[in-house]
């Protein structure tokens, strides 16, 4: 599966045209994704089938941070907040969902979150789930629900199961 950042030139129609029956997940895509890229809040990353002209699906990275006190007990470290990468959105447009399109974005979002934090250090990686599909999903890659509903996989997990 081709993986590449969104292009408002390239991928300009196409976006208008994606649907995962989400409508704030849509809405994100279609109308704000592509100033999120330009302001730096985040990298908007897409599943393009050329023959087709249709996007896939989408998931987006940013930097954030959390809370030593947040984390499981085995993670804290010495220091108040730890720095950590946001998957902040992942979705799949209807027609390709239940056809492993969604688990190949999340393995492509933790390679590029690996990749990434040899670079600029990052611990773990954030999710905010949508709903409870969406915390089962996650669960089902190593990620765990802390006490504020988020989820998290130590960088060290995500290197090991997928470095």
């Amino acid at each position: 599966m081709s993986v590449e950042k969104l292009s408002k030139t390239k991928h300009g129609k196409e976006r208008k045209r994606f649907d995962c029956t989400n409508e704030s997940l849509n809405k994100y895509l279609k109308e704000t994704a592509n100033q999120d890229q330009k302001d730096r809040l985040a990298v908007v990353y897409v599943s393009y089938d050329e023959q087709a002209n249709e996007i896939k699906g989408y998931y987006t990275l940013s930097n954030d941070g959390i809370s030593a006190s947040d984390v499981p007990e085995h993670f804290k470290a010495k220091y108040k907040n730890l720095n950590v990468t946001l998957i902040g959105r992942l979705a799949v447009n209807s027609k390709y969902q239940g056809k492993g399109v969604g688990g190949a974005l999340l393995a492509h979002a933790i390679k590029t979150c690996i990749m990434a934090s040899n670079v600029i250090a990052s611990s773990a990686i954030i999710v905010d789930p949508i709903d409870k599909k969406a915390v089962s999903f996650y669960k089902h890659y190593g990620f765990i629900v802390l006490d504020s509903g988020r989820m998290f996989l130590a960088m060290k997990t995500a290197i090991d199961a997928f470095g």
